[in-house]
Order: C-alpha cells, then sequence, then structure tokens
C-alpha cells in the first residue's frame, strides 16, 4: 500500500495471506493448476517459477486443513463398516450346505437342535 506521509508500507488486507505477493484467488488457482496441468504449463501461464510453487500449495493446504476436520466422519465409517462384516458374516453363517440341511445357526434361531 501507498501511504502518502510514510510511502509504501505493508498491511494486512483480507485478499492475501500473511507474507506473500498474491492474492487469495491466485494462490487458489495456481494450487489447482498443480492439480490439473504440468509443471511447463503453470509456471508459463501464471508467469511464476516452480520453486514458489510448492510453498504456493502449502499455504492453501494449510488453509483448507484448518476448514475442514478430516476425521469428522471418522465414526460412522466405522459405523458402517463394522455393520458390514457383521451382514457377511451372517451372510457366510446362514448359507445352507451343499445337502440342502440348513446350518447351526437357522437349528439354534428355530429350536431344533
Amino acid at each position: 500500500m501507498s501511504c502518502g506521509e510514510h510511502g509504501v508500507t505493508v498491511a494486512a488486507v483480507p485478499w492475501a495471506r500473511h507474507q506473500t505477493g498474491h492474492t487469495l484467488f491466485s494462490d487458489d488457482q495456481i494450487a489447482w493448476l498443480a492439480t490439473q496441468t504440468s509443471k511447463t504449463a503453470i509456471t508459463v501461464l501464471m508467469r511464476i517459477v516452480w520453486r514458489a510453487i510448492g510453498a504456493i500449495i502449502t499455504r492453501v493446504w494449510a488453509d483448507i486443513d484448518k476448514q475442514v476436520d478430516q476425521f469428522a466422519d471418522l465414526n460412522r465409517m466405522i459405523a458402517r463398516g463394522v455393520a458390514r462384516a457383521m451382514r457377511q458374516d451372517r451372510q457366510l453363517h446362514n448359507r445352507a450346505p451343499a445337502g440342502g440341511r440348513t446350518n447351526i445357526v437357522d437349528d439354534d434361531r428355530f429350536g431344533y437342535s
């Protein structure tokens, strides 16, 4: 920023990350391009050296990591996995053997021992 009294100064602004020369949008765009295109395409299109892209990706990922809890759905995923394993186990044990007679699980369930 340019101040008439103090000259060029650095100020915190909502559209840029701390200690960067890029806006949030350009950082996000460069990080997205890194997932979609080649190194050469990014460096030519955005006029930036490849070494700087690694730092940009790190900053963008840190911001995303603050916003998203990566373990939020872990309990739900574990519960689904356990339920699926139990269903598969029940299906395995409830199959009729080759002789046509039901297995012990079905016999016990209906009172036939």
